[in-house]
Order: C-alpha cells, then sequence, then structure tokens
C-alpha cells in the first residue's frame, strides 16, 4: 500500500508540474502576442493613410473600429455580426484591388487579437499575396516580409518566421537598403533565441552564433546609418526613429545574451540591458511586456547554472 501512494503521489507531482509548464507557455504566448499586437497596431497608425479620399474615409473608419471595439473583437464569435462587419469594410478598402500593406496590417492585427485563432490562415494569405502583387524589384518586398515574420512570430510559427526574415534580409542586402537589412537581421536574432532549448533547431540555424552574428551586424548597420545622418544633417529629423532602433537592437542583444550566454554574467548583463531599456521607455507598454519575458526566460537559464 505504502508504493502505491508513493507512485500516486509522484504521478501528482508530474501532472501538477506538467500543468505548471503549460500555464507558463500559455503565459508567455499570450505575453508575445500582446506585444507583437501593441507594435502592429502603433505601425498601423503611423502608416500614411491612402491619398484617394474614398479609400482613407474607408481605412480610417477600419482603424477606429479596431481600436474602439478591441475586446468584442477579440472574443466574439467569426459569425458575429461585427467581425463580419470588420471583414466586409476590409474588403471593400482592397476592392477593387488586391491586399496592400496596409489592409494586411488591418488582417493581422485583428487576426492577432483573436482568441480563436480563426483568421491565421486568412492573414498569411492576404500577406503572400500582397507579397506576389508588389513583384521582386518592388523596394517594399523586405519591409513585407519583415511584417510576414513577426505576424508568423505572433503566431506562435517561430520556424517559418525565421525563414521569412532570412528572405527579407537576403532581399535587403542585395537591393542595399541598410535600414531594411538592419531591421531584418534583429528580428532574425530575435526570433533564433525564441528556439533557444530545442537542440534540433539551434543546430539547424547554428542559432547562438548566429543570433549574435545578426545582432551585432545589425547594431554596427545603426551606427554606420547614425554617423552618416549626422554628418549630413538629417539627424534631427530621423532622431526618433535612430532612437527606438537602438532600443529594439539594445533589447534583443540583451535576449541573445539571456537566451545563449555561456557564463551567468553573460546572462545578467542580457537582463540588465533588457531591463535598462524598459526602464528607460517606462510608457512603452511593448518593452515592458518583452522584459516581463526576458526576465522569465532569464530566471530559468540561470537555475542552470546552480
Amino acid at each position: 500500500k505504502g508504493v502505491k501512494i508513493e507512485l500516486s503521489q509522484g504521478v501528482i507531482f508530474r501532472l501538477t508540474f506538467r500543468g505548471e509548464l503549460i500555464r507558463e507557455q500559455w503565459d508567455i504566448d499570450m505575453k508575445r502576442k500582446e506585444a507583437a499586437k501593441k507594435a502592429l497596431f502603433d505601425k498601423l497608425a503611423e502608416d500614411n493613410p491612402p491619398s484617394d479620399p474614398t479609400k482613407k474615409k474607408k481605412y480610417e473608419e477600419i482603424l477606429s473600429i479596431l481600436k474602439d471595439n478591441d475586446y468584442l473583437l477579440s472574443t466574439c464569435e467569426y459569425t458575429d455580426r461585427m467581425l463580419e462587419d470588420v471583414l466586409t469594410k476590409i474588403n471593400e478598402y482592397i476592392s477593387p484591388g488586391e491586399h496592400d500593406f496596409s489592409s494586411c496590417r488591418m488582417l493581422a492585427y485583428l487576426a492577432i487579437n483573436r482568441l480563436h485563432y480563426d483568421l491565421n490562415y486568412i492573414t498569411i494569405d492576404a500577406i503572400d499575396r500582397c507579397i506576389s502583387n508588389l513583384g521582386k524589384d518592388n523596394d517594399k518586398l523586405g519591409e513585407v516580409y519583415i511584417f510576414k515574420g513577426i505576424v508568423l512570430y505572433a503566431f506562435n510559427r517561430i520556424e517559418e518566421a525565421i525563414q521569412a526574415v532570412q528572405t527579407a534580409s537576403s532581399i535587403s542586402m542585395k537591393t542595399g537598403n541598410k535600414i531594411q537589412e538592419m531591421n531584418a537581421k534583429s528580428n532574425l536574432a530575435y526570433f533564433l533565441t525564441e528556439i533557444a532549448g530545442n537542440t534540433d533547431l539551434e543546430v539547424r540555424y547554428n542559432a547562438p552564433e548566429m543570433a549574435l552574428t545578426f545582432i551585432n551586424e545589425s547594431i554596427a548597420i545603426w551606427e554606420e546609418q547614425k554617423k552618416a545622418a549626422q554628418a549630413s544633417g538629417a539627424y534631427r529629423k530621423k532622431s526618433k526613429s535612430f532612437k527606438r532602433a537602438e532600443r529594439y537592437n539594445k533589447d534583443t542583444l540583451g535576449a541573445v545574451l539571456i537566451s545563449f550566454g555561456r557564463t551567468e554574467n553573460e546572462v545578467y548583463e542580457g537582463c540588465r540591458l533588457c531591463c535598462e531599456i524598459a526602464e528607460k521607455d517606462k510608457d512603452n507598454l511593448e518593452m515592458h511586456l518583452y522584459c516581463r519575458m526576458h526576465q522569465r526566460k532569464a530566471f530559468r537559464r540561470l537555475l542552470h547554472f546552480e
């Protein structure tokens, strides 16, 4: 009887532990979605509205609906009239043409916001259609692939996200678009941190080494572009975007050190960088959400050094 009781307690412990891991992973996934959603909507709001008055009106109307009905649109059934109306408005927005970058951003925000994961396929299909419409020589192609990577990351399709930003990096290096290359490599480094602990994927992508290489290359491009802007007198106009890129690069470097650091000191340094960025940018919800994820990962990694 004693043996049976001991085994039962062991089973209970393992089930409880497994439940905690599942709950923790769910918590991480939700934070990931929240952070990506915030970034997407900020980008969507900054996007230049269409020059055509009719299309501009539709664009602003959809933005307003997405913002004002955030919770309802995230929880309602797929057949709900409100969701149907929003999807109809997005279709009217693109009619008679195909999806463009703005319509894809609207769909992506809506899909990432959904608790039911029922718009993921439609959104990726729309982005792929947008890529096909742009053609191989379009300067926006690299930017759209970066966007596709961010959306796939938010859908927790990490390997596909890595492949999308790898494509963006190749395109930007061929076209000589340094800003796109910087953004692609920074995102690529970050997405590689998401496969830390998965031995097969780490080996396949040489993740520990390549993540550090990509973020260092991104930082080098940022420094080069900043010096050029300062020399030409253009820095003042672009200072906001330079500062934002600096924050993202430092945060990503922190995530890389946390995920792949070989010593406790490297993990601590990564955590310090992430917390420093979040502290400096107190009103940036996105940075604070990422900081929480990074702190949790740093804690788990530090336990391995005990």
